[in-house]
């Protein structure tokens, strides 16, 4: 966990504008055991998160989060702690406390799911109030639900509802989720800071690319061209 806050710490350092996390896990606000023996809930991950993101806040950087890509409701707790019982289970663990996503529900992070092709919801996408500040085209998997593998592979269906994406072997691959939606709230983020003259004015940013950009109160067209990206209050 050091290398994502190290990285944090120093984008901030190095006065970058917009700082992207396509990242994020869940974590244990109390005591998980395995075999009745407590073990380390890395709950200074989350704190370290959260210093991390306040110091770069404070240096203008403003900072991007995936929601994740489970479909679960992060802010009904009853419903993650849920998923994570079964998810610890699978590991011959258990906890007794609360389960947070992390950095997405910490202070001073756009939080951003994703949307399809169709502009709805990705059934992929984690989502909640309170949760989602934002939710961007990032790929579906509807047509796959729909169709079955064989039918969206072949048929060359996932081309209709993923999205064209660089890869680390210097190739490009279609894929899907919150990763793929929170890069183009960050770049419209920059674009922003860098018209509106809104350098180490993180607040001010975000407070345009919510305000200005907002049709309806529901669609937001960005300076990147038409991708419909949806404004989620958080209230």
């Amino acid at each position: 966990m050091v290398g994502p806050l190290k990285a944090i710490i120093q984008a901030a350092k190095d006065d970058v504008d917009v700082i992207n996390l396509s990242l994020g896990s869940y974590y244990i606000d109390g005591d998980i055991y395995k075999d009745g023996e407590l073990l380390d809930n890395k709950w200074a991950d989350v704190e370290g998160y959260k210093l991390a993101i306040e110091y770069a806040n404070k240096l203008g950087s403003v900072v991007v989060a995936s929601a994740g890509n489970d479909s679960i409701d992060v802010s009904n707790k009853s419903e993650l702690n849920n998923f994570l019982k079964k998810k610890y289970a699978e590991e011959g663990k258990t906890f007794n406390g609360v389960g947070i996503e992390a950095p997405g529900e910490l202070p001073g992070v756009v939080t951003v799911s994703s949307t399809g092709p169709t502009q709805q919801p990705s059934l992929l996408s984690n989502f909640g109030k309170n949760y989602i500040d934002i939710a961007a085209p990032g790929g579906d998997s509807r047509l796959l639900e729909k169709y079955g593998q064989e039918a969206w592979w072949d048929g060359g269906l996932f081309r209709q509802e993923q999205v064209l994406t660089t890869f680390n072997t210097g190739r490009y691959l279609f894929a899907s989720g919150t990763s793929m939606a929170a890069p183009k709230v960050s770049a419209t983020l920059a674009l922003i800071i860098d018209q509106r003259h809104y350098k180490k004015r993180p607040s001010s940013s975000i407070d345009y690319l919510y305000k200005n950009g907002v049709k309806k109160d529901i669609e937001l067209f960005s300076l990147l061209g038409q991708w419909t990206i949806r404004r989620i209050q958080r209230s």
